[in-house]
């Protein structure tokens, strides 16, 4: 089921791409495709800037203001020049969609997933409500700051789409957009231009498709607890409706601008400011959907500006030893101000991006004096590299066969690697900056992804915070992968001299080109082991039809559906069955299950409607401004007997649905 939807979405996710597309086309001429495969991430971020201002009063009128923006730019772009064109980037577009589409017919919502069904829940609450912010489902009256909510949300209003059904292709769309884009950004660093197509594909696979679950399942048969893989874009195939999806699009759509920023000719200097200007917003966008996606772009576009072969102001009237330092000053000075764009862009969300930083500065970072010694010894280590690497090898490929095995080392949280990831990053920028000026080939762009990359994960090392470790994980994959997928390519195909100065061997070379095929067929490992754990399982797009329901429950969410609004409901403060109600309804209920953010005023207060005594059961129910009162099968075990079913008709509290195992309570108001 739901053949039809996804349809529709696809053909809504040409159009938009197009439109971003012909969008990016002034600002990425440097780009093989002119930026057209991450066209469709543009445009979603265009559509959000344009909606979030107006959405506030009309969710209708917000959207129409996001769209008339970006069909407007796209018009005015496209009488400036010409737009890209690239139909492989359209075949990866639509295999990979069908492919998650397919994938997400076996996955349904866990109620057992506090968060899966806290991002559901609030995409069904946005497609009720009229205004913006959407409704903060587990704490009525508050609101939530969910902007890959939102925009999931907007594009299932275009197509009309239930939210069982538009949860699944949000993430089909997402997973499908990231592969594309990862295409175009793996086919641009491709150094030679020849295998443009292969390196493309090669990046797409590694990205969507490698991941570290083999990994994981190899240490649990020896007893060694790694953190899960589900951070990483290959989870995305089977995994739940995630809004956050968003920042990892507005990553690469970053990434692509800075590329192309990296390439501009020394005649373009206006055109490479305006491409820098174009990264502020998205880093704004992507600060709001994860806070800290913002501060890995601007270690991009700093490291871009210091590292690209020409800057963005003329030094070349300064002697050698100013123009260095001066190059590296312009970074800071343009990195602050693509940071105050950003912060402007993210500003209205600044009490959610407050309350982000505090809880992961709560939980303290773990930096100790093994991390600092191996550090010290990366760092000596990087030196001795650094002088072999540049006396005999191919030194492009070299540093990025380095980033490759990290690639496979991040599924372990370990501090040694991540402080191996800390030398590293020193070694990508001294080899970029070094050969440049010795005037030998330099890693290109792909420097400033694995120095960033390797930050990320030195990052990831350092804050314990589970939401800012998996955001980190997910960032570090992405800047590896874009990295990796074009030197593996060149790795097999390319002639490599030995240490010696001698050429390879033919059945050597032969060995390499088999040993990347292995690599890359390895990346399909992920997803099999995925599918086979799911196998089995319903084949259905609507993320609710798998539920295992009774007929009372089923029969009191269809009439909780049915409700106009966003009427405030009671439910227990329970993780499992007791959170469905509100994550199938969309309707906020006064306290959800146990969060790190969750007010214990607002448990008691549940606690007292439920067994209080009618003078405080009143004050509880008017003070959350509660409507409906949900009394199921998790009410009745957390609390035991309930005095609302003692109450007379003279009380505001009346049995409006009876069912055999479930009773919803309507708050009568005055």
């Amino acid at each position: 089921m739901g053949s039809g939807f996804a349809l529709v979405w696809i053909g809504l996710a040409v159009v938009l791409g197009g439109v971003g597309g012909a969008v990016l086309a002034p600002l990425a001429r440097p780009l093989p495709d002119r930026g057209v495969s991450l066209g469709l991430p543009a445009a979603l971020v265009i559509v959000w800037l344009g909606a979030r201002p107006i959405g506030t009063r009309s969710i209708t009128l917000g959207l129409l203001a996001g769209l008339t923006l970006v069909f407007g730019l796209g018009t005015l772009a496209r009488r400036g020049g010409s737009v890209g064109r690239s139909p492989v980037a359209l075949g990866v577009f639509a295999v990979a969609f069908g492919a998650a589409v397919l994938a997400q017919s076996h996955t349904g919502l866990d109620p057992t997933q506090t968060a899966a069904l806290a991002d559901y829940g609030t995409l069904r609450s946005l497609l009720r409500s009229a205004t913006l912010p959407p409704a903060a489902i587990w704490a009525a009256g508050e609101s939530a700051a969910a902007p890959g909510t939102v925009v999931a949300s907007l594009i299932a209003r275009i197509t009309l789409t239930p939210a069982a059904f538009a949860a699944p292709l949000w993430t089909a769309l997402s997973y499908a957009a990231l592969l594309t884009a990862a295409y175009g950004l793996g086919s641009a660093l491709d150094r030679t231009g020849h295998r443009r197509v292969a390196s493309g594909i090669a990046t797409a696979a590694v990205l969507g498709l490698a991941g570290p679950v083999p990994i994981d399942r190899a240490l649990d048969l020896v007893g060694v607890a790694v953190p899960t893989g589900a951070a990483t874009p290959a989870a995305w195939l089977f995994g739940p409706f995630d809004g956050a999806t968003l920042a990892t699009l507005t990553l690469v759509l970053a990434v692509g601008l800075l590329a192309a920023t990296y390439r501009w000719p020394p005649g373009q200097r206006r055109e490479r400011w305006l491409t820098l200007v174009a990264v502020g917003p998205v880093a704004g966008v992507a600060t709001t959907v994860d806070p800290w996606v913002g501060p890995t772009i601007l270690a991009l576009a700093g490291l871009t500006v210091a590292l690209a072969p020409t800057p963005p102001i003329a030094l070349e009237d300064r002697p050698a030893w100013l123009s260095e330092p001066s190059r590296w000053v312009i970074a800071a000075v343009v990195t602050v101000g693509i940071g105050a764009v950003g912060v402007a862009v993210a500003w209205p969300d600044r009490e959610r991006l407050r309350t982000a930083f505090e809880l992961t500065r709560g939980a303290g970072p773990t930096i100790d004096t093994t991390l600092l010694a191996v550090g010290l010894l990366a760092v000596v280590l990087t030196v001795t590299l650094w002088a072999f690497l540049r006396a005999r090898w191919d030194r492009p490929i070299a540093v990025v066969l380095v980033a490759s095995v990290l690639v496979w080392l991040i599924a372990v949280h370990d501090r040694p690697v991540a402080a191996l990831a800390g030398g590293l990053a020193v070694l990508a920028v001294g080899l970029a900056r070094t050969d440049a000026l010795d005037d030998r080939p330099a890693p290109g762009f792909a420097a400033v992804l694995i120095a960033v990359g390797a930050l990320a994960v030195l990052a990831r090392a350092v804050v314990s915070d589970p939401a800012a470790s998996a955001s980190f994980t997910r960032q570090a994959w992405t800047l590896f992968a874009i990295a990796t997928g074009p030197a593996l390519v060149r790795l097999g195909t390319h002639h490599l001299p030995s240490p010696a100065g001698r050429s390879w061997p033919a059945g050597q070379r032969a060995l390499r080109a088999i040993a990347v095929a292995v690599v890359l067929a390895g990346t399909l490992t992920t997803p099999l082991l995925a599918a086979q754990d799911h196998a089995g399982t319903d084949r259905d797009l609507s993320v609710t039809a798998g539920l295992d329901l009774t007929p009372s429950e089923r029969s009191a969410l269809e009439w909780l559906n049915r409700r106009s609004g966003s009427p405030t409901i009671a439910t227990a403060p329970r993780s499992g069955r007791a959170a469905l109600p509100a994550a199938i309804s969309g309707l906020p209920t006064v306290a959800g299950p146990p969060t790190p953010a969750r007010s214990e005023r607002r448990v008691s207060a549940v606690e007292t409607i439920y067994t209080g005594p009618a003078t405080a059961q009143r004050d509880a129910l008017a003070t959350y401004d509660v409507r409906y009162v949900y009394a199921g099968p998790a009410e009745r075990a957390a609390y035991g007997r309930l005095t609302l079913d003692d109450r007379s008709s003279l009380d505001p509290i009346t049995a409006s649905e009876d069912w055999p195992t479930v009773t919803i309570y309507r708050v009568e108001t005055d």
